[in-house]
C-alpha cells in the first residue's frame, strides 16, 4: 500500500532528521524479479549547518555505516563474512536554494580492487542542483585476513567520501564585503 510506504519512509527520515517531510512518492521500478526502486522528494530541515555567509551540509543524507560494521578492528584472524555480489548505487540530488552558490563541492573519486570498488561523483546539473551519486561493489561473500588491510582502507575511503561536506555560501553578503 502506497500510503503505508509513505507513511514507513517518512518515519525513517523523521528519525534521522526531525521534521522532515516527504512528497511525489512513487514506485519506479517494483517486483521480485529486480530490485525495487523509489523516488521522493524530501525537506528536511535540520540537514543544513550554517556559519556567517556559509553553510555546510553532508554529501550523503544516510551513510552505509560499512566501515563500522566490518571495518572497525585493526586485524583478522577470521574471514569477514558479508553479503557479497552486490552492488549500491545511490544517487541524489540537492537543490540549492536562491541567492545561495557552490563555494566547495568536493572531488569525484574511486577506489578499485578485484573484490570491491567504490566510486563517488559530484556534479552540477545547472546553477541550482547537484547531484552526488555512490557506486559501491562487494564482489565476493568473504574477505580474507591477508587481504583485510586492504579490505579496511577500503572501508575507510567509503566512510571518509560520504561525511564529506558540500560548502554553500549566500550571494547576498558577497558584493557589500568587496565594497568595504
Amino acid at each position: 500500500d502506497k500510503s503505508e510506504k509513505h507513511r514507513g519512509i517518512a518515519s525513517y527520515w523523521n528519525s534521522e532528521y526531525t521534521g522532515t517531510s516527504i512528497n511525489g512518492l512513487s514506485v519506479l521500478q517494483g517486483g521480485t524479479e529486480r530490485p525495487v526502486a523509489y523516488s521522493y522528494d524530501g525537506h528536511v530541515p535540520s540537514f543544513l549547518s550554517t556559519t556567517g555567509e556559509y553553510a555546510a551540509f553532508p554529501s550523503f543524507i544516510v551513510s552505509s555505516d560499512y566501515y563500522r560494521e566490518y571495518g572497525m578492528m585493526k586485524s583478522r584472524v577470521f574471514p569477514v563474512r558479508i553479503s557479497g555480489g552486490w552492488t549500491s548505487d545511490t544517487t541524489v540530488r540537492f537543490k540549492i536554494p536562491g541567492g545561495w552558490e557552490i563555494a566547495v563541492l568536493p572531488p569525484g573519486e574511486k577506489r578499485v580492487h578485484s573484490r570491491f570498488l567504490a566510486k563517488f561523483e559530484y556534479a552540477m546539473k545547472g546553477n541550482a542542483e547537484i547531484e552526488v551519486r555512490s557506486i559501491i561493489v562487494f564482489r565476493d561473500s568473504s574477505v580474507d585476513p591477508t587481504e583485510y588491510g586492504e579490505f579496511r582502507d577500503f572501508l575507510l575511503f567509503i566512510h571518509r567520501k560520504e561525511n564529506e561536506r558540500i560548502i554553500i555560501r549566500s550571494m547576498k553578503d558577497v558584493g557589500s564585503k568587496a565594497d568595504r
